[in-house]
Parts: structure tokens; sequence; C-alpha cells
């Protein structure tokens, strides 16, 4: 029998702000609501399904919903965001030193 890992190898997002440091694929469980920034990506090679669900931030307009925050000598290569509504945030996606990046 297959472990639920093996099933399903992304990583839920069930709650805000939500702060990805390691590569790899991550998947929305359902809308999500933010005092403060949404998601934070921090590294190379993430794939980010919002699987149809939306964030929506409380007018903050300091804070971004997608933040792509790379570090001013290393930029951020390979981020696919796909799939949902971002909504109440000062940015919806802002990205900061970030190479091939793509939002759909």
């Amino acid at each position: 029998m297959k472990t639920l890992e093996q099933i399903e190898s992304r990583t839920p997002i069930s709650s805000l702000p939500f702060t990805i440091t390691n590569s790899g694929s991550y998947y929305f469980v359902k809308n999500m609501t933010s005092t403060g920034h949404g998601v934070v990506v921090q590294t190379d090679h993430v794939d980010i399904d919002m699987c149809g669900f939306k964030i929506q931030g409380d007018y903050d307009f300091a804070d971004k919903g997608l933040y792509l925050n790379g570090l001013t000598n290393d930029s951020i290569q390979s981020v696919r965001i796909h799939n949902g509504r971002v909504t109440g945030f000062g940015y919806a996606c802002y990205a900061k030193n970030v190479e091939s990046c793509v939002l759909q």
C-alpha cells in the first residue's frame, strides 16, 4: 500500500502567512485571509497550485499577497504560481530579484 506522501507529494498550504524556504510543490486547501504578507517565497524551484482558491488581505497597502523575495546577491529562479486569485493587498504579487517566474 502506498503512503499518503507517495500519493500526494505536494505540501499543503492551509494558513497564512506562509513562508517557503524549501524547493518543491505546494497547494492551497481553502480560501484564506492574512493580516500580513500572504505567501513569501525565498527559494528556487517552487510550484504553487492555488487550486482555484483565493487569498484575501486586510487592505494594508504595505502587504504583498505573493512575495517572491530573492536575496540581493542571489536571485530566485523557476517559480510558478497558478490557478487562484489574490485580493486586498497593496501588491497582489511583488517580485524582488527573481528570474524565470510564471504567474497564471
